[in-house]
């Protein structure tokens, strides 16, 4: 296909940039669509919104099109429509990259105007089904954000989905990169910050009254900075807690620990033992914590 002397034919991944194709779509007056198969895209078990290399991609075919101004993402699990500047609540965002999709929502990343700086920051679309889920992130996070929880992401926003209300899109920060989901790829030098980070990240959220299910790390491979993402399935512990809050609590920290190698435990064991004795906590959760290999290693 030629439109305005630009030709289409044969667009591969590969052949064609980012930047090439934006330009392009700035040259052509008409609307396009450009049908990428084949492109490995990743897909999001749980809607990170930074992804890890070692996260598996999926052969899925997708089409990207542009009408304008308007930019859409065609899905396997739905369709996103964005202008190439898009409002939300005080932020203006442009140059959005399609980071993965799942059945939570579309997440890119994008550029914000931020303190007077350009930032990149993560835009999570919902779709209708996930919409409830996405705000409980969102809500999850300022929680965690008003105890000062370490290592998890911010939500700055929270609003309605322009072209249908019935879904939401919240913006994060930050965005990870160079990050990997398991501690036995990260420089071996840093992973003794990287297994503070995860005692603290642990200890903080249920300080917080907190607890989430399917854990997501991203731990920067040269720094060792831990980031937990993903908060759609986080809930509030009651008090007192029920049974499975406390469940919950015992899954959830079995997760957290298995992050840690066991030739690393030793460490940890001596982060998480001072990290309870700075915190208060739900006697209960405090048990089940206590009760864990890591605090009893020797």
């Amino acid at each position: 296909m030629v439109a305005n002397g630009v030709s289409f034919t044969n667009v591969s991944p590969n052949s064609f940039s980012k930047q090439q194709f934006q330009k392009s779509l700035q040259n052509i007056g008409t609307c396009i669509v450009i049908s990428l198969a084949s492109l490995f895209i990743p897909t999001l078990p749980n809607d990170a919104y930074a992804i890890p290399p070692a996260m598996t991609s999926s052969t899925q075919t997708i089409s990207i099109n542009s009408c304008g101004s308007i930019q859409e993402w065609n899905l396997p699990n739905g369709e996103v429509k964005l202008h190439q500047v898009e409002n939300i609540a005080s932020f203006s965002l442009q140059d959005f990259e399609l980071l993965g999709s799942g059945g939570g929502g579309a997440v890119f990343a994008t550029t914000a105007r931020v303190n007077e700086s350009n930032q990149k920051i993560a835009l999570k679309v919902s779709w209708v089904r996930s919409a409830n889920s996405v705000s409980n992130e969102c809500k999850i996070l300022n929680i965690l954000q008003d105890q000062n929880t370490r290592h998890v992401e911010q939500c700055l926003a929270n609003e309605p989905y322009p072209l249908d209300e019935r879904r939401v899109m919240i913006l994060m920060q930050p965005v990870v990169e160079n990050a990997v989901a398991r501690l036995d790829e990260v420089n071996e030098t840093v992973r003794i910050k990287s297994v503070q980070g995860i005692i603290e990240a642990m200890v903080d959220i249920l300080a917080a009254n907190v607890v989430t299910s399917d854990v997501q790390p991203l731990i920067n491979r040269e720094s060792g900075q831990v980031l937990f993402i993903d908060m759609t399935e986080a809930s509030i512990i009651s008090n007192p807690p029920s049974f499975l809050d406390l469940a919950m609590v015992s899954s959830f920290c079995s997760e957290m620990t298995t992050l840690i190698p066991e030739d690393l435990l030793d460490v940890a064991s001596k982060f998480l033992r001072n990290e309870l004795s700075k915190k208060e906590m739900v006697p209960e959760v405090r048990d089940i914590v206590e009760s864990l290999n890591v605090y009893t290693f020797s």
